[in-house]
Order: structure tokens, then C-alpha cells, then sequence
């Protein structure tokens, strides 16, 4: 059996006598790092490698003396060196097997270490390779989670602790690993009156007599809640021996050393269950939510999760100890109360942070139906702005039970559901839009929003995010030309039938303040030329609105030849790279997508209906236009998964896929949202202009989108990135969206 050592350097798990955390080789008590090259324990560090590895004197003056011709020492040199130096067993760690007893100067053969390799690198699933292809494939939105699950052990080391329960392992005991910024903050926000608590309980059952050997315990976690980092709470068994001679005025009084104390019988069981269980589960239960929702301090809400169970069942043999011991079972220790790689996190395949905002989804339907449904008028600007963010865990779920369901089906099934549920989230929104009568405004904008974020703001932080990793990214010039070229001439299509009522619309002159002049005629001082009522306009019956249904009609023609090259004539090129052996568990299986494809869609359809509900007074109480709101909040809510796709394929130096979603996001939304809105607005409202969605926009859109696709076209058409130009791409949109809020209120607003 593999003895368990904590490494003194950082204080983390050690596995055999190696160090999870900081990778160095340690000494068999765990006390000393060991040199990477002759395994002598260190003194002092001489120096690192490339690999952050230490070396002694000697030999660090080697390495540095060694000429370029000298070859490296492999890893089998290595192995051989640590097997024939005179250590024991548990200094050498053996990555493919247990540690054998005794000391061995047999060299690996080639077989052996061909097997260890193998085993630290699997070969890749047909799944996994199917879901890589189907991110580069037109049709399909790329998504960067992976969909097959991945054992824990595959795993690195900074993800495996954060997966670790607070329960039977050691914590190290030197100062400044304790007290650090995350260790202080949960005692200024949490520990101080967390122990008050517990002081207060102690008081309260101690006087009842009864409760007074749970009186005893409370003061022991009062002890132990203060400041929880390098102590213990622990269980002994029955035949523990205990050691009076050691003890302390101290230690007496937090037991550390001293016997389980009696449980006070069936009426202390009830007095502790009746005054402090209710108080304790309510407490911890809110430190548990709010270190949970805070993301970092996700290890504090573990140990407070474990706390509540702790005091649930027989708390009566619960000790505290700060000192590891030797013959009882740890139930809950820590050591940190905040680790920034919980960003990482997941549950259930979801993200902790986009599963952290689920719960305005359920706020959003409380307040919208049964509180009004009571009586109870909630304020329309938390609904609003709940329902909002409600918008990204669901949106975020669908894209990736999308994913996860095509990765299991044919890649023409994968393509349909691309098309149809890929931006179902925005055509719910538009549709209820629509259907309301009053804000096509509010969708125009929205869709001129998502456009100019998928184009400007997407790429622009996908480039700034892998620009701060990686120098500079390579974009691929071929595919990335074919998306541009494609997208390019999407966005003429549908604003065709705009440039066309430009050209050939009519327009009436809006005079006020006329003077009569007899005979002469008026004298008019103030005088604009104002567009008449699109349904009122021959150029707009018999010019406009024919061209915009052929246009609805055409555009989608367009999306069928990209998945007609796809999946047909040139689906051998991605086929191909799916012909991997194995087997592979989904994340989600089959039913389970399928089940939240449906529930989603669903909540969705009331979570937008709370948002065209609330958006008029939202609007009143904001100040703000129907123009601002859609382009800017609707414009990133309902992008913001793709946004966060984006990004994480960025920092993994994987530009192109950053870069293609924001083409493929702008194709979806032109050939596929744009032309359904014009065929829904032509059935709603039996072809009449007035609260309808049409191809006639506003001309500050108009400029808006086509120079930003001429802009992302400069900047990516070299096939490289940094954060300069993801910057420049960020600035354009913010100037964008600066010139959309300052849209007057109405027309009347400029005189």
C-alpha cells in the first residue's frame, strides 16, 4: 500500500513521493525535495530546468557545463539512475505499478516503458474525434467542452484537488501556507460570528443540563469554525486509549485529548436537535450558498456542506484536533478557503459559474406567474434584468446538448439540430417580440446587436484573451477565407432590400410653423423630409417588400449549399478524421440532450415572455431607447455563450475555431433567424408592414453592420492575431454601441 505524504514545500497531496502540486520528487517522510537528476535530498536548490525541475551543485554545474552534442538523459536513464542508487523503495515512484519492496537494479525494457506511455496517453474516442470535426464543419456550431466523459485520473493535478472531498487527508501545518489572503477573508466575512453562533448555542444548552455534553461539543466547533485551517475534526474509535499526562489547559478545554463525553441520553439527543440543529443547518446552509456562488471559496463551501450532515448524525463522538492523528477517522479538515482555479470547476457537465446563474431562471417564472398570479406586482426592472440572465445557463445548455447529441448522431442529424435549436433562444425573443405588436424596433436592434457582436466584440476578446497567452495566433487563411466570403455575402443579401428603399423610397415634407401668405402661398421656417407609412408606399408594395420575400427565400439556399459540401460531396474530408477505435461514455447521453433541448425551449418561452412583458417599463425607468436595449444587453445576453466558447478556444491557441464561431454566429443569424422572422411577421400579420419584422432598416444599422464586416475582413484576412487588433475590433464596438445610445428618445427630440 502506497504511503500517503504531504509535501513540505506545498503543502498538497504527495502521490508515492511525488508532489501533485509543484512536481517535485521528495524524500520518503516527505520532508525534502530531492534532485531531479541524482535524487539526493536538497539543501538548497542550485537551479531549475526548462521544466521547473530542482538540481544540486553538482549537478546543476553539469548541466550548465554540458556541450550541445552531449545527449539528454531520457527519462529510462533517469529510471535506471534512481533504481540503482542506494534509496529504498518508497523513494522511487513507479508510475505503471505498486511499489515493490525491495530495492531493483533492473533496467525497463522497451516493452515496459511502450506500456507506461501508452497508459499515460490513451487513444482518442471516435466520439471525441467526431465532435473535433464537426467544429470545424460549416452547419455545425463549435463548441469547446468536451462531450465523452474523462476519468478524474486523466487529469492534471490542479483539477484533481479541486474535486477533492475536505475529508481524511492531511493539511500542512506551516504559517505561511495558512494564512493567506483567502484564509483571512472567510474569517472577516464568515468565521467571527459563525463562532459566535456557536459560542451562544453552547451557553444555551449547557444550561439546559441535559445538553450540556452537547454543550461541550459546540464549544469544540466554535473552536474549529473560527478558524478551521490545520485542524481536524475527527471521530475515534471505542478502544482508544487516552493519555492524560499531555494534556493542557488548553487542550482540556477544547478536548482535544480527552475521552468522547457521555451523550446525555435520549433528552439531550432532543435538546440538540430542537434548539441548535435548526440554527446550525440555517447558518451553514447560507455560508455553504454564498461561498458556493463566489466560485473561489467553492473548498469552504465544501467543508460547511460536509458540517451540516457532521451534526446530523451522531455529533456526539465529533472531536476537534489540530494535529494529525494517528488513530481516528478524519471527518472534515481544510486547509485553504479560496483556490482561483474553481473557475474550472464543473458539475454535472456544466460550468459552476453558468450553473450558478440557473437560479434566476427559476426566480425569473416565481415572480413573473405565481407572485402576479397572488396579487403581488414584483418590480419590472428585477424581472427584467433576471430575465436576462436567465438567458445564458439556458442558452449555454442548449448549445451544448446541441453538441453533445451530434456528436452521437449521423452528421446529418447533427446538422439539422444546428440549424433548428441553434438559435432557438433568439427566435423565441423575436417572435414574442413580434407578436406583441409594438417592438419591432426592439428586434431589429437586437438582431443589428448579435451582428455586430459575433463580427466586433466576439473575435475582438477572443483575440485579446489568447494575445495575453500566446504571442500571436495563426487564423487558417483557406477556411477562414470561405466563412468570410460567405458571410460577406449573406450580409448584402439581407440588407439589400434596405439600399433598395433608399434608393427608390418615397418621403413627405413635415413642415411646421407655416405662415399663410395670401395669395403667394405659406412661409414654412421648420421643414424635414419625414418617410411615409411602408404600407402606404408603392415603392415599398410593389419594390421592397417583393424583393424582401425573395431575398427571406433565397438566403436560405445559401446555408443548404454549405451543408450540401458538408455532408455530401466533401463529407470524406471529415469522415476521416472520425475512423478512431474505442469506446467513449457521453457526458449527456441521448435522452437526457433530448430532455434538455425540450425543458429549455420551454423555460425559455416564459423566461422571454417576462422580458417583453417588463421591457416598456424597464425602458421608462432606464431612460434608455428600444435601439440601446436591443443592441447592447439583448445583442450580448443572448451571444453570450458563444462569447465564452470563443474565449476559452482562444487561450488554448486555437484562434480559428474563436474565430469561426463569430462567422458561423453571423451566417446563423442572417440566412436562418433573419429570413424566418419575415415569413412569421407575413403569417402574424397578414402581410401588413406595421408591427411586423422586415429587411428595411434604420440607416445608422445599415452602416453599422457593413462596416463592421469590412473591418473584420482587414483584420483577418493576413491569418494572424494578437491582442492589438482584438483590441481595435473592441473599440469599433464600443463606439458602435456609443452611437446607438445616444438615439433620441423620438424624432421630436432633435428640434
Amino acid at each position: 500500500m502506497v504511503k500517503e505524504l504531504f509535501c513540505q514545500n506545498c503543502g498538497y497531496r504527495a502521490c508515492g513521493n511525488f508532489c501533485l502540486q509543484c512536481g517535485f520528487r521528495l524524500s520518503k517522510d516527505g520532508r525534502r525535495v530531492l534532485c531531479f537528476e541524482c535524487l539526493d535530498p536538497l539543501e538548497t536548490v542550485a537551479g531549475y530546468d526548462e521544466d521547473k525541475q530542482p538540481y544540486c551543485g553538482p549537478c546543476w554545474e553539469k548541466r550548465k557545463n554540458a556541450t550541445p552534442e552531449s545527449p539528454k538523459r531520457t527519462d529510462r536513464d533517469r529510471f535506471a539512475t534512481r533504481t540503482s542508487l542506494n534509496h529504498s523503495a518508497d523513494d522511487v515512484l513507479e508510475l505503471g505499478g505498486p511499489k515493490t519492496p525491495t530495492r531493483s537494479s533492473r533496467t525497463p525494457s522497451a516493452d515496459d516503458l511502450a506500456a507506461l506511455v501508452a497508459a499515460a496517453s490513451p487513444s482518442p474516442k471516435p466520439m471525441e474525434e467526431k465532435h473535433a470535426a464537426q467544429n470545424r464543419m460549416f452547419g455545425f456550431k463549435a463548441f469547446p467542452n468536451r462531450v465523452v466523459q474523462r476519468p478524474i485520473e486523466a487529469r492534471s493535478a490542479v483539477v484533481k484537488a479541486l474535486y477533492d472531498k475536505p475529508v481524511n487527508r492531511r493539511v500542512p501545518q506551516q504559517a505561511d501556507g495558512l494564512y493567506d489572503v483567502g484564509n483571512l477573508f472567510y474569517v472577516v466575512c464568515f468565521g467571527w460570528w459563525l463562532s459566535l453562533v456557536y459560542v451562544v448555542l453552547a451557553g444555551v444548552l449547557y444550561l439546559t443540563y441535559f445538553g450540556q455534553p452537547y454543550a461541550k461539543l459546540a464549544w469544540q466547533l466554535h473552536y474549529y469554525f473560527f478558524w478551521p485551517f490545520g485542524k481536524y475534526i475527527v471521530r475515534y474509535s471505542t478502544s482508544r486509549t487516552f493519555n492524560s499526562a499531555h494534556s493542557t489547559e488548553y487542550s482540556a478545554l477544547v478536548n482535544r485529548d480527552a475521552p468522547p463525553p457521555s451523550s446525555g441520553g435520549l433528552v439531550g439527543k432532543v435538546i440538540w436537535f430542537a434548539l441548535a440543529v435548526p440554527t446550525l443547518l440555517a447558518v451553514h446552509g447560507w455560508v455553504t450558498m454564498c461561498n458556493w456562488w463566489l466560485v473561489v471559496t467553492i473548498p469552504m463551501s465544501k467543508v460547511h456542506y460536509e458540517a451540516m450532515k457532521l451534526i446530523v448524525r451522531s455529533p456526539i463522538e465529533l472531536q476537534v484536533t489540530d494535529y494529525w492523528p494517528a488513530d481516528a477517522d478524519v471527518l472534515l479538515c481544510t486547509h485553504q478557503a479560496a483556490n482561483r482555479y474553481y473557475y474550472k470547476f464543473s458539475v454535472g457537465g456544466m460550468n459552476v459559474i453558468l450553473l450558478n446563474l440557473l437560479p434566476f431562471v427559476v426566480v425569473t417564472l416565481m415572480m413573473g406567474y405565481p407572485a402576479r398570479w397572488a396579487g403581488v406586482d414584483p418590480p419590472h426592472l428585477i424581472v427584467f434584468f433576471c430575465a436576462l440572465l436567465s438567458v445564458v445557463p439556458l442558452s449555454y445548455g442548449i448549445g451544448m446538448a446541441v453538441s453533445s447529441i451530434s456528436a452521437q448522431s449521423s452528421f446529418a442529424v447533427g446538422a439539422i439540430l444546428n440549424a433548428s435549436f441553434g438559435s432557438i433562444i433568439e427566435l423565441i425573443l423575436y417572435c414574442q417580440a413580434i407578436a406583441k405588436g409594438t417592438l419591432t424596433t426592439f428586434v431589429q436592434s437586437s438582431i443589428t446587436g448579435a451582428l455586430l457582436v459575433t463580427m466586433l466584440l466576439l473575435p475582438g476578446l477572443g483575440m485579446i484573451a489568447g494575445g495575453i497567452r500566446n504571442k500571436d495566433s495563426q487564423l487558417n487563411v483557406l477556411a477562414g477565407g470561405v466563412s468570410r466570403v460567405l458571410m460577406t455575402v449573406s450580409v448584402i443579401g439581407a440588407f439589400l432590400p434596405t439600399i433598395f428603399y433608399m434608393v427608390w423610397g418615397s418621403y413627405t415634407i413635415d413642415c411646421k410653423a407655416c405662415i399663410p401668405l395670401g395669395e403667394t402661398g405659406t412661409d414654412c421656417n421648420e421643414c424635414s423630409f419625414k418617410e411615409i407609412t411602408l404600407d402606404e408606399d408603392d415603392a415599398y408594395i410593389h419594390g421592397a417588400r417583393p424583393l424582401m420575400y425573395t431575398v427571406a427565400a433565397i438566403l436560405p439556399v445559401a446555408y443548404l449549399v454549405g451543408l450540401l459540401f458538408t455532408l455530401k460531396t466533401h463529407s470524406h474530408i471529415y469522415e476521416a478524421e472520425a475512423e478512431a477505435e474505442g469506446e467513449d461514455t457521453p457526458i449527456w447521453s441521448k435522452w437526457k440532450c433530448v430532455v434538455i433541448l425540450v425543458t429549455g425551449a420551454v423555460a425559455f418561452s416564459f423566461v422571454s415572455d417576462q422580458i417583453v412583458e417588463s421591457l416598456d417599463v424597464a425602458l421608462k425607468q432606464l431612460n434608455l431607447t428600444e435601439e440601446f436595449v436591443g443592441l447592447f444587453f439583448i445583442g450580448i445576453v443572448s451571444s453570450a455563450a458563444e462569447i465564452l466558447n470563443a474565449i476559452t478556444f482562444a487561450m488554448r491557441d486555437n484562434m480559428a475555431l474563436a474565430v469561426e464561431i463569430g462567422c458561423s454566429g453571423t451566417i446563423q443569424a442572417v440566412l436562418i433567424q433573419m429570413p424566418t422572422l419575415v415569413i412569421f411577421s407575413a403569417i402574424w400579420n397578414h402581410l401588413r408592414s406595421i408591427g411586423s419584422f422586415t429587411l428595411i432598416f434604420p440607416l445608422q444599422n445599415l452602416f453599422s453592420i457593413f462596416f463592421s464586416v469590412i473591418i473584420f475582413n482587414y483584420v483577418t484576412i493576413d491569418g494572424r492575431s494578437n491582442y492589438f487588433t482584438g483590441a481595435q475590433l473592441v473599440i469599433v464596438y464600443t463606439l458602435f454601441v456609443a452611437g446607438f445610445y445616444f438615439v433620441p428618445m423620438s424624432a421630436d427630440a432633435l428640434h
